[in-house]
């Protein structure tokens, strides 16, 4: 599961340091979102000398982890069931506006990484269909179709509860 851009999670919510961190360790946003966001953020908040400003400093090749475990520590614990939540929300949101033409091996990794989520076990090819008559049809490519297609309406129809939840959940 490629990380985020941190350009789309900024679109929706605000990162304390340590969900930079959390998302970084995990794998949700590159090593070098973080460099990326001490630049956005260095001369709105902390001295020239600061770990903030280092951290801008930083190649997008370069070791982070010490200068993001700095700022992280300067914040109170993040809640990280919530914060799970809100990167698994940031994922489905991320391939419903950018789906490709087969989403099923994507939501397949999300529902890996997220802990099998039960929301998202009808759209696994492998798990008990919930809605018997996906499965009727006469070959598994029309399963399969019948699936994606499953998939892009419950998306869709999801979106703006996405939206709303990601920017709730940064407040």
């Amino acid at each position: 599961m490629p990380p985020l851009s941190l350009a789309f999670v900024l679109a929706y919510t605000e990162l304390p340091w340590r969900e930079v961190a959390l998302a970084v360790e995990r794998g949700w946003l590159s090593a070098a979102a973080a460099p990326e966001l001490a630049r956005a953020r260095r001369l709105d908040e902390d001295p020239v000398r600061s770990a903030v400003w280092k951290l801008a400093e930083l190649q997008p090749d370069e070791a982070s982890r010490e200068l993001l475990g700095q700022l992280a520590a300067r914040e109170r614990a993040v809640d990280e069931e919530g914060v799970e939540r809100r990167w698994l929300t940031l994922h489905l949101l991320y391939l419903a506006e950018h789906p490709p033409s087969d989403p099923l091996p994507a939501l397949e990794e999300i529902w890996c990484e997220f802990g099998h989520p039960a929301e998202l076990s009808r759209f696994i090819r492998y798990m008990p269909a919930q809605d018997p008559t996906l499965v009727r049809r006469r070959t598994v490519e029309k399963n399969l179709e019948a699936l994606r297609q499953e998939w892009f309406a419950w998306a869709q129809g999801s979106r703006s509860s996405w939206q709303v939840e990601v920017r709730e959940a940064a407040t």
